[in-house]
């Protein structure tokens, strides 16, 4: 009885904690998301997608067929 008790309590405040914690989170992601931030951050990912492409595209050793 009292190990199902000291589960459910643990479980319990597992969960508040978890909900604190996340809240906290979304509250500083929400205010770091300006539209400027957000803008920087999606140049960023652009950038980075044409350099992995650039990467992965080798040149031909004897040119270009014809």
């Amino acid at each position: 009885m009292f190990v199902r008790l000291r589960w459910f309590t643990l479980g319990a405040a597992a969960t508040v904690a978890g909900g604190i914690i996340g809240a906290a989170k979304l509250k500083r992601a929400r205010q770091s998301l300006t539209a400027h931030n957000a803008a920087r951050l999606g140049a960023r990912g652009v950038a980075g997608i044409i350099e992995r492409v650039a990467d992965s595209v080798t040149p031909s050793e004897h040119g270009p067929r014809r």
